[in-house]
């Protein structure tokens, strides 16, 4: 590993309308390690700003004996869209602008990402204990990946190879629209019709979506699979990864099989599907992380 003679000290947070997960990074060589990590209820610092509670995560991580004082770069990421780099998030109580923050913590930089996309950039540097394998498929090199989350909402990332490196490409894939293709799907949909003008994935495969499909339906349905959609949409031959705390929680359901067969029952593209790799993704820092190492890029 190569010595870096002036490691550099990130902070990361994951920015959501309930907690934000802060830590501080310490370079170690091409990689990150964890310094000092710490959670705040976001409603605490509503009335206030986000600066205060970054300031108050270092004097936090200070007291615990890490040193801020070498913070060059920030990265965070939120689940919201990006837009010259500003933060348009209905579940945030701030306005959060990358160089504002920058300029009001003497930071050199500050990356703002999508969550989703800080989750993808977390993938290459993972370790193989942070990822269950649900079909080791056959990859095909450099071949374009994908990531789906669901939680609150449903969240979809897709990463492409430019070259010499998997560069991500955000996606808010989970507002199209719920294309059922079963009578029951059909159902479903008429169903949730009477409830909202417009039926999105999100709107099935989520907290919310999982409630509403049980008020309708018996314990026998077996939801439709969005990543094998999502694998379409992109080619993803390189792997599709599942993160999110549904998937954690439902482990067990994910692994007996149920979740494959609906992946890859799509017509004539069954056997290709097969082949695809897919993981779960264990670590539920990974955005984190991924917003940490975003910022050591640069």
């Amino acid at each position: 590993m190569a010595i870096i003679e002036n490691p550099k000290t990130i902070l990361a947070g994951d920015v959501g309308g309930t907690k934000c997960n802060l830590a501080l990074f310490r370079q170690n060589g091409t990689a990150l390690e964890l310094v000092f990590q710490r959670r705040y209820p976001t409603k605490d610092y509503a009335s206030s700003s986000f600066e205060i509670m970054l300031q108050d995560f270092c004097r936090h991580a200070a007291e615990s004996g890490a040193s801020t004082k070498s913070i060059v770069a920030a990265g965070f990421g939120c689940a919201g869209a990006v837009v010259n780099d500003r933060f348009h998030s209905a579940n945030l109580p701030w306005v959060l602008v990358g160089k504002d923050l920058a300029a009001a913590m003497g930071f050199k930089s500050v990356a703002m990402l999508n969550d989703l996309e800080a989750a993808a950039c977390s993938l290459d540097h993972l370790p193989p204990t942070d990822l269950l394998v649900l079909n080791p498929g056959a990859p095909q090199p450099h071949g374009a990946k994908a990531l789906l989350a669901a939680g609150t909402g449903l969240g979809e990332a897709i990463l492409y190879w430019t070259g010499d490196k998997y560069h991500v490409a955000p996606s808010e894939g989970g507002m199209a629209d719920f294309t059922p293709h079963t009578e029951r799907e059909i159902e479903l949909l008429r169903f949730l019709q009477k409830r909202m003008p417009n039926v999105c994935s999100e709107e099935v495969l989520s907290g919310r979506g999982f409630l509403a499909i049980h008020e309708f339906l018996d314990a026998s349905v077996r939801h439709p699979s969005e990543a094998g959609n999502l694998a379409l949409r992109a080619l993803a031959f390189g792997g599709i990864y599942v993160a999110g705390g549904i998937a954690l929680k439902i482990l067990p359901k994910m692994q007996d099989g149920t979740f494959f067969r609906a992946f890859c029952a799509k017509g004539s593209f069954t056997t290709i599907l097969a082949h695809i790799p897919i993981h779960i993704v264990l670590n539920e820092d990974a955005p984190l992380w991924g917003a940490a190492y975003r910022a050591l890029a640069g």
